[in-house]
């Protein structure tokens, strides 16, 4: 009896034990595995799950959108009431040793439990160095989810129209004065519920350190999200970039590829910012292929210009979005890999938002500690 695990086996081990979706178990599947006929059917399986979406019924579409158009736009909250913030003790860091705050956990794929199943099966079937990497992913993302214990509440923040406060918007608390203990270089946090994006954001003296480093300095192909070494740290320019690795198992900036799926988007249009000052809404309006040389970021010259970038790429982008960008706007580009072309290019999936913060922190401090006084 052969000794070789077949592809049925290896997708039951990834769907089924460790939780992973069949297009991502597939997708590994065929990059990471050697023997063709595992790869074939890995293959297969991709191209009959695309074909399947290309061919939802019509009627399951229109009820969709009639539901979507049902809905009553969400209004914004306005900033005239502060219900609750949170009192933080003043501790000493220890990674060891601190007390977790209430952190709702992310889905996690059990990448190493998969790693020990598969190799002692067969390492043969496997590309050489895969298992090694797969083990340093799930450091990576074992880490982002210690440090997010230590430093981020949950619902933290309360705020709504004192008219009405029954209409109550929550947002998450940063301990940033923790988070720039572990890591001097955090600049802010990036959230975007549903998905595994929940990470500090950093920025170095070059955009090459972060690429290949976790979020405690040490070397690690992971790496963290990290903003361009060239933009503002207050996230105040016309154009932010922020990068990330596009990973198999979803995590950093893998699951930005979802947004070429229309029904995905409207599920997920909105991502938050945090920096030590407020929380920013990221109302997503675009997702691009683009070669990164033709991106032009940091602050426009011309406003003009400005716009017509930004509608250009709206055109251009993936899904369908209502969100209007005009000369005032502040946007966020997140950026991840896609390939690097023979031609020189530098091909990049681009993910736009506008940006508008929704919570001043500053002055809910103030007006916290002028009520205790």
């Amino acid at each position: 009896m052969s000794d070789k695990i077949t592809y049925e086996q290896l997708l039951s081990k990834l769907v089924d034990e460790y939780g992973w979706s069949e297009e991502a178990a597939n997708k590994f599947i065929f990059d990471s595995v050697k023997d063709e006929n595992i790869k074939r059917k890995a293959n297969e399986a991709l191209n009959k799950q695309n074909k399947a979406e290309e061919t939802i019924p019509v009627s399951e579409t229109i009820v969709e959108k009639n539901i979507t158009k049902s809905e009553p736009e969400k209004q914004k909250p306005i900033i005239e009431d502060v219900v609750s913030k949170p009192n933080r003790p003043r501790v000493k860091i220890t990674l060891d040793n601190m007390p977790k705050k209430k952190k709702k956990f992310k889905l996690i794929q059990k990448v190493a439990a998969v790693v020990m199943t598969i190799s002692l099966v067969s390492l043969a079937l496997m590309s050489p160095g895969i298992v090694e990497k797969l083990g340093e992913y799930q450091a990576n993302e074992n880490l982002n989810n210690e440090v997010a214990s230590l430093v981020v509440t949950d619902d933290a923040y309360s705020v709504g129209n004192i008219n009405n406060l029954s209409d109550v918007q929550k947002f998450n608390d940063v301990d940033f004065e923790t988070l720039k203990q572990i890591n001097p270089d955090t600049v802010g946090w990036l959230e975007w519920e549903g998905t595994n994006i929940d990470y500090p954001v950093v920025q170095g003296e070059d955009n090459d350190y972060y690429l290949h480093h976790a979020i405690d300095g040490k070397e690690n192909s992971a790496g963290t999200l990290f903003m361009d070494k060239d933009n503002s740290a207050s996230f105040t320019d016309d154009v932010t970039v922020i990068f990330g690795h596009n990973m198999r198992n979803d995590s950093m900036f893998g699951s930005l590829s979802n947004l070429q799926d229309q029904k995905f988007y409207e599920e997920h249009p909105t991502m938050y910012y945090h920096t030590e000052d407020a929380v920013y809404e990221i109302d997503l309006f675009s997702a691009v292929n683009q070669d990164f040389k033709d991106l032009t970021y940091g602050n426009y010259n011309d406003s003009s210009e400005f716009v017509t970038d930004m509608n250009e790429v709206k055109q251009n982008s993936t899904f369908q979005s209502d969100v209007q960008v005009d000369e005032n706007s502040q946007v966020v580009v997140l950026s991840t890999c896609l390939d690097s072309g023979s031609n020189g290019t530098d091909n990049r999936f681009l993910v736009y938002g506008s940006v508008n913060k929704v919570l001043d922190k500053t002055m809910i401090n103030n007006m916290t500690a002028g009520r205790q006084r």
